[in-house]
């Protein structure tokens, strides 16, 4: 489960993911896209720097990529919870934000203060 957030947030989260100099591949991961009604099975993701540069089944593998087998794992978009107590959470020493990443949330809003401003 840890391996499985840790690649989601590197492939979602640019601020994370600092330039690498070799691209990194995802093989045979299940996507989930959020476009289409069905998971996309045996997937292979290269990403270049901070973007996913190719998502498909037959993508050429650069030669000096870094490969990672993701057979039985899972890669989505970053999640998003709009109904948060953020300010609550820090004002009484909560690991929130930690929690929030290690669920696969990347983004949200604080129900306190209105949608305005993103986390």
């Amino acid at each position: 489960m840890k391996k499985t957030i840790a690649l989601l947030l590197i492939i979602l989260s640019p601020t994370l993911l600092k330039a690498q100099n070799r691209p990194l591949v995802f093989c045979n991961v299940t996507v989930i896209d959020m476009r289409n009604e069905q998971p996309k099975l045996n997937m292979t993701i290269v990403v270049s720097g901070n973007r996913i540069a190719s998502i498909g089944k037959n993508i050429k593998i650069p030669k000096n990529a870094e490969v990672v087998d993701g057979n039985g794992k899972f890669l989505i978009p970053g999640l998003w919870d709009n109904y948060t107590f953020t300010l609550e959470a820090v004002k009484n020493n909560f690991p929130y934000f930690e929690l929030l990443i290690a669920h696969g949330v990347t983004s949200g809003c604080d129900a306190a203060c209105g949608c305005d401003k993103e986390l």
